[in-house]
Order: C-alpha cells, then structure tokens, then sequence
C-alpha cells in the first residue's frame, strides 16, 4: 500500500490499483508475461517492482516504467534514505540510487557465504537483518555512509539451532527481538544473547513452512506471516515462556533386564521407585538399567533428555522421549551420581548448563541424584537417591 492510501496488486496479469474508496481494482496497467515478487515505494512516489528477470522503476502518476535494472529476482528491498534504497536478489545485496535508477555499491553473496536473498528488514536500531532462500538469517550493520565494503554481517543458521535455513519473513517485537518465518518454524532470536526459540505446530504456528516475503506488523504490534497453511497472527507479548518447572522422575529400574518392583522377590524396592531414595544392589545383577520421564505434559514426544553417571562418565549422552533410560553393564563398586536434564523443545540446548553441587539452590531442572556406597568386590552396593531441582 502507497503512502497516498492506494492498494497495489501485483500478478501474472499484471500491475493493478485499488485506490482509498472504492471496491473494485482497475484494469491492469503494466502488463507483463512474469509475475510480480516484490513492490516498494521510495521518498518521491515511484513505485520499484521486482519480477524474477529484472527491476523496475514504475511512475504511477504517468503508468510508464521510467528505468530498468537487471538484477533478477530481487525479493529483498529496504528504503534507506531519501535516495537509496538497498535491494536484495540472487547472489547480491545492491545499494541502488533511486534518482538515477544506478547502482552504487553490492555485497556480492559467494565472498560472503550467501545465495539468493529472501528479505531485508531494519530493525529500530538502523541495523538490518537479512533472511536468505537456504544460508539462514544474518545480521548486517552499516556505517552511516552505507558503505556496503564495511558492512559487518553475523550468520544465524540451524548450526545455531535454527529450524530451517529458509528464511521467508522477518519482524521485530518491541523488546527488540527479531520474529522470523522458515519453511518449519516461526522463530525468535535475542540479539543481545543470542538465544533462538523455535515454534511448530505444537506451539500454533504452521510446521508446513511460511511464504517468502508474506510478513506484516501493524501499529497495534500485531505481527502477521503468511504460510502454506494459512496465516499467523499474534502479539510477541502473547508469547511466553513455559512456566511450569520440569520435572523428571524414576518410573522403573531393571536389573539383568527384569522389571523391579515392591514384592518381587530379590527386588530391592521396598516401596516404587519414583518414591525410592536409597537402593542396595546386589553384585549378581550385572547390568543396571533406569527408566525416567518428564510431568510435562503439553508436548511430551518434543521433550529430548541428557544423562551421565557422575565418577563413571565424563560426556552426556542425549536421547529422545521415545528412549528414555540408560543401561550401565558391569559397573564397579564405587560412589556415584546418576544425573538427568531435561529440554522441553527439539532444538533447545541444554547442554552449557555446569552441573549443580548438591547443596546448590536449584531453579528450572529436576535432577534425581544417586550415589553408590563404596564396596569391596562381591559386596553390596547401595544406591540413594536425592531429588533436587537445577537450572536450565
């Protein structure tokens, strides 16, 4: 839409005004045999239209098309000034003057380790983030001169737990984070620490991917992505965190492969093991295995688990909500802690997080801590459990 309140349309018929009050678009005045990708309009009313061959400069007060640049399928534009506009397409990002229809500058995308770009938008800050057809989301800042040469671009890809490299829309909530579109997700990005949200279907975005360039956000805040499926409206301050402290709990012990429970006869349960907090083990059991799982509920095949034997491994082994227990074979007597963290969505990470002692003040994570008595060979060994909550 025009800054005179014009509706423009652009399609495989061509170019179309609705203009403020009436109900019907007119006919077609720039009819051409591609469709339009990308529409924008500068400081003097020209409107710049990009098609998959070329870029146009389109005068709607004669309907004649008053330049012409070759630079294919330019989704990206970004007005940056009274005279320059930035304009992103296949394998470049280009500094145009909007005057002379010339360009000035270009960030040539194979020196810098991108293809085809899908977006640009300026955050409040004049920084401009940049979404790509395959090579994810960058950052770029610019001097004030806009001397594309010393432009500092920062890569954000799945390497960085995105959910998809396709980036199709980007938007920024008013506690400055950036909301962005991918072909699986509706993401959002803290500038300031890095950190990366990823929402899917089970969140309410749209799982099967968003359109490139269907992105909106209104004077309310409301921010509206296009997708394959529909379209997504939200406020950022409707999102929030899960608030509900995770928790993970013993739900079976296995010895030698056989299911333990109270009664069972050499069982050393003598009352069920998610209320358990001290176990002997016989040495005749040669392997060990314990069964855990979350009370988080909303989504329980998203929730992935880490685990260690403290004083037995030094690394921590990741599983999924479909596998959810760990065998240990043939452990020496020894003292041990068994640790478990748990991540509430597929591509979290939990694994920065320093292990807590057990006297620490614990926030997010329910860690059960065991512990096995020292032994002499063939000499019971005796597992306690503690429960404790530890932070994400």
């Amino acid at each position: 839409m025009s800054r005179d309140g014009t509706l423009w349309v652009g399609s495989s018929t061509g170019l179309r005004r609705l203009p403020p009050g009436e109900k019907k678009l007119q006919p077609p005045e720039l009819s051409n045999p591609y469709y339009f990708i990308k529409m924008l309009e500068d400081s003097e009313g020209y409107l710049w239209l990009g098609r998959p061959t070329e870029l146009l400069k389109y005068d709607p007060r004669t309907r004649k098309i008053v330049a012409s640049l070759q630079l294919p399928h330019t989704y990206g534009m970004l007005q940056l000034d009274t005279s320059r506009i930035l304009v992103g397409g296949l394998g470049k990002i280009h500094l145009i003057d909007t005057r002379t229809a010339t360009v000035l500058d270009a960030i040539d995308g194979e020196t810098h380790g991108f293809n085809s770009i899908t977006y640009l938008y300026q955050a409040r800050d004049g920084s401009i983030w940049v979404g790509t057809q395959g090579d994810g989301l960058f950052h770029m800042e610019l001097d004030t001169d806009f001397d594309l040469s010393r432009a500092k671009l920062t890569f954000y890809s799945m390497q960085q737990e995105l959910a998809s490299n396709a980036i199709g829309a980007i938007a920024e909530s008013a506690n400055g984070l950036i909301w962005f579109t991918t072909t699986r997700s509706i993401t959002r990005l803290d500038p300031t620490s890095g950190a990366i949200q990823n929402f899917n279907d089970k969140d309410g975005a749209f799982s099967e991917g968003y359109y490139i360039g269907s992105g909106l956000q209104d004077d309310q805040g409301l921010i509206y992505f296009g997708g394959v499926k529909g379209m997504s409206i939200f406020s950022p301050e409707w999102i929030t965190d899960d608030p509900v402290t995770p928790r993970v709990i013993f739900t079976e012990l296995r010895l030698d492969n056989h299911p333990m429970s109270v009664g069972i006869p050499a069982s050393p349960l003598s009352r069920p093991i998610a209320y358990t907090d001290h176990l002997t083990i016989e040495p005749r059991w040669p392997s060990i295995t314990l069964e855990f799982a979350s009370n988080n509920y909303a989504s329980p095949k998203q929730i992935r688990y880490a685990y260690r034997m403290e004083g037995l491994e030094e690394e921590w082994t990741e599983t999924s909500a479909g596998a959810r227990f760990a065998n240990y074979a043939s452990m020496p007597p020894g003292n041990y802690r068994f640790l478990v963290q748990v991540c509430l969505r597929p591509r979290d990470r939990f694994w920065d997080i320093p292990v807590p002692k057990i006297d620490s003040a614990f926030d997010n994570l329910f860690v059960p801590q065991t512990s096995w008595s020292p032994s002499t060979t063939q000499q019971p060994r005796k597992l306690v459990a503690a429960p404790y909550l530890a932070p994400i």
